[in-house]
Parts: C-alpha cells; sequence; structure tokens
C-alpha cells in the first residue's frame, strides 16, 4: 500500500522532544522496528512518518492507507467515539510496553523505554488523523514553541477509581465498671518515689527530646579546596552524560545488529539464465541487476507504476525509490514530454533481506487506453525467471500481482 502525505508542519511551530541526545522523529525507524516486533502493525501505523525538509523549514508527516485522513475532532460522533476509543486501546499498549522496558536492567532497553513515552505527547488535540479507520498522530513527539498550547500526553485508557476504605469504629464501652481510685495518698507518693529514677534512666538511654544529643562531626572545605569540590562536581555531571551517550549507542547499535544480518563469505555464483525479452528491454533502457530484480513491462503510452514492499513493511515506489536495500532505477511513461510505447520499469537489489516480498502494480495514468496487459518478471540467483502476467484496468489501484520469499543468504 503506498504513503500518503496527510498533514506538514512548520519547524518554526514546534519544539522536538528528545532524550540521550537524539530526538524522536530521529528514532522513528527504531521505534517502528520494536512495535512491530514486540506489538502489532496497527501500534506501529499509530506513529505517522516524518520526512523533513530543511530548505523549506517543514516536515512531512506520511501514512499507509489510500482514503483521506481526516482530524479526529472533526468527525462525526459515532465515528470520533470509535476512533477514540481505538486511539486509548493502541496508546495504553504502548504506555504498557514502555513500562515494561523501564524496569529492564539493560540500557538499550531503558532507552527505548523513553523513547516510547517520549512519542506519545503531542502538540495539541489537533495533531490526531483518521484515515481509513486507522488513528495516525502527527506532530509527535513535540510540543508547540514559546509555551503556546498545552502538550497533550496519550496515557490510554482511565484507570478505574480506587475503593473507599470503610470507616474505623471506636471500640465499646466496657461492661466493667471501673474500680474506684485509692482514697489514700501514701500510694502515690510510693508510686512516684518509684517511677522518677526509672524515668531519668529512659530518658538518658532514649534522648526522645534531644537533650542529650551531641552534634556530629561537620566536613568544612578550606578556601583553597572550593575549586576541587566544583571540579569533583562537574565531572559527576560529565560521567552522566557519557553514560547517557553510551547507553543511547548500545541501543543504536543492537538495532543496527538486528536489522541487518551478518556479513557471510563468498559462495560460487550459480550460472544466470539467458535474458528474456523483457530483461534486454531493461538493459537497453540503464536497468540495474543484482541478487534480486523485478522488471516490469506493457506495450502502450499509459503510465503504470511497479510497488515492491519489502518483508519489514517498506514500499519501493517513485516516491521511495530507495528501501531495505532495493532500488528504483528505470520509471517510464512518468513524464508526459518522453513516453515510450515500450516502457519498463526496474527494482534492483545487491543484498534482499530475507522475507515475504509483495509486487504490486498501479495503473496510474491511464492515457492512451482503459486497460493496459503486462508481465512482472521475477530474477533470482540460482532459480529460474518467474513471469506473471496481469491487465491492469483503471480504477483499480495499487493491485496485488504476486507474492515471493527470498531465503537467507
Amino acid at each position: 500500500m503506498a504513503n500518503s502525505l496527510i498533514a506538514t508542519t512548520r519547524s518554526q511551530d514546534l519544539q522536538p522532544l528528545a532524550t540521550a541526545g537524539q530526538t524522536g522523529i530521529e528514532a522513528w525507524r527504531t521505534l517502528q522496528a520494536v512495535l512491530l516486533k514486540e506489538l502489532t502493525p496497527a501500534h506501529a501505523a499509530l506513529l505517522a512518518e516524518p520526512v523533513a525538509n530543511a530548505a523549506r523549514g517543514e516536515v512531512d508527516w506520511y501514512a499507509e492507507g489510500e482514503g483521506p485522513a481526516i482530524r479526529l475532532q472533526d468527525l462525526p460522533e459515532p465515528g470520533r467515539v470509535q476512533a477514540q476509543a481505538r486511539l486509548d486501546h493502541l496508546a495504553g499498549e504502548i504506555q504498557a510496553l514502555a513500562a515494561r522496558l523501564r524496569d529492564s536492567r539493560k540500557d538499550g532497553d531503558r532507552f527505548l523505554s523513553d523513547m516510547l513515552s517520549l512519542a506519545l505527547r503531542l502538540p495539541g488535540d489537533d495533531a490526531v488523523y483518521v484515515q481509513d479507520g486507522q488513528p495516525v498522530l502527527v506532530g509527535w513527539g513535540h510540543v508547540r514553541s514559546g509555551g503556546r498550547g498545552g502538550a497533550v500526553v496519550l496515557t490510554g485508557p482511565a484507570m478505574p477509581p480506587a475503593a473507599s476504605h470503610a470507616a474505623i469504629l471506636p471500640p465499646p464501652p466496657s461492661p466493667y465498671a471501673a474500680l474506684p481510685a485509692p482514697r489514700t495518698w501514701l500510694w502515690g507518693v510510693l508510686g512516684a518515689s518509684l517511677l522518677a529514677p526509672l524515668l531519668a534512666l529512659a530518658l538518658l538511654w532514649r534522648d526522645p527530646f534531644g537533650w542529650f544529643a551531641i552534634d556530629a562531626p561537620q566536613c568544612r572545605l578550606k578556601p583553597g579546596q572550593l575549586g576541587l569540590a566544583q571540579g569533583l562536581q562537574e565531572a559527576v555531571a560529565r560521567e552522566g552524560v557519557l553514560r547517557t551517550e553510551l547507553a543511547r549507542l548500545a541501543a543504536d547499535a543492537g538495532q543496527r545488529r538486528l536489522m541487518c544480518p551478518p556479513e557471510r563469505p563468498p559462495t560460487q555464483q550459480a550460472a544466470v539464465p539467458p535474458p528474456s525479452q523483457d530483461t534486454e528491454r531493461a538493459q537497453q533502457q540503464g536497468a540495474q541487476g543484482g541478487k534480486l530484480q523485478v522488471i516490469l513491462a506493457w506495450d502502450d503510452r499509459n503510465d503504470l507504476d511497479l510497488h515492491v514492499v519489502c518483508p519489514d513493511g517498506l514500499d519501493i515506489n517513485f516516491i521511495r525509490r530507495r528501501a531495505c536495500g532495493g532500488t528504483l532505477d528505470v520509471d517510464a511513461n512518468g513524464d508526459m514530454h518522453h513516453l515510450t510505447p515500450t516502457p519498463v520499469e526496474n527494482v534492483f537489489f545487491t543484498e534482499p533481506q530475507p522475507g515475504r516480498y509483495r509486487v504490486v502494480v498501479d495503473p496510474y495514468g491511464m492515457r492512451e487506453r482503459s486497460a493496459s496487459a503486462f508481465r512482472v518478471t521475477i530474477r533470482r540467483d540460482g532459480q529460474p525467471d518467474q513471469v506473471v502476467t496481469g491487465t491492469a484496468q483503471n480504477g483499480q489501484r495499487n493491485h496485488a500481482v504476486t507474492e515471493f520469499t527470498v531465503g537467507p543468504p
């Protein structure tokens, strides 16, 4: 499914939040990998993809979907209530994941916990959109610049109120009557004479009022030692900063190790099958090959678009030409001034990720006829070419053609 632009924010209006020297939008791919691994794709889709444009001073926010993106506060009452409940559910589970990671002994897990909590902070209620029933957050991990407006923190559904405690009642009166006090003063004098020494010993032993306390020795710095104390405090502060940076680097290295498979020694290349007619057409138009190659060919001046969806969910297309190790290097009939009746589009991978791939053909511009017959050729090392045919119809967007699997190297 293609990504669609749902909102654009100006950098001067929002202040990014950061932890360990890294902002939330810089860690978007890391957060996506954690949410896909620990939760579901719906949790990962909650955070719109940020694409910063330094030249314009803006950030474009993209989401996967085809329908229009509408602010949550602009939806009618039934849809708004349902979308709000969905948002609370997703945010609550993300917050619970952050709490679990915070209890970990690993510095990388605690760094991810801080990043997830930071991502649930929004500059305002107008940063929540709904597209195809899926809540999508834009401007996440930001607050408004200059203190304008209050930040919104998504915490999930509210917890039920605690049960009230029962009142503590005094004990019932004793059924026995109190004994009359002795009428003679002799017993009182005798008791006081016995209790006075005991009370003095108790005060001396426990000293509840601090009458016998001795002041503890105090550390007093000489004038020449004040600079040493300040230097020690600065060294402790620098140690804290370095420990935080070390935790961030450890978390980043861990994510890179998960996303990038280890290098293998080169193996003997299998025999390359002879090229087909569409393969020769792609080579004539400058297409490159690799360990994996996907070719789309058709025979008119219509504009068909090739999409290759990688195992990690990223979509290689004419907007995002590079992802997950693949590149779209030939894109035909996209320019009205350069049309050809023998068009071809090509995506090649030098080191493809292992996993499941999906091929999508999109009839983007049917300028010559309402339908175009097409051919998709899939070339993999050591395997015969796979050719899938079909017809792209006007109005039938993002047609899934086939799926295939790439094994580990």
